[in-house]
């Protein structure tokens, strides 16, 4: 969904924002659609595997 939407290949995706509250990084896609029963929001957990971790393979070093 990231390279979709960022429409590249590498680097961050661009719907990624920091929330300075929970201190971690969430998907700007979920946005409203988090709090939703609406069928994007189902699809849009979904497609990003919301709840499930990360599927980066970046190396912090």
């Amino acid at each position: 969904m990231g390279v979709l939407v960022s429409l590249r290949l590498r680097g961050a995706c661009r719907a990624l924002r920091w929330d300075d509250a929970q201190r971690r990084y969430r998907c700007g896609l979920m946005g409203r659609a988090a709090s939703s029963r609406s069928p994007w929001s189902w699809f849009a957990r979904r497609v990003i595997a919301a709840g499930q971790g990360c599927d980066s393979d970046a190396e912090v070093g």
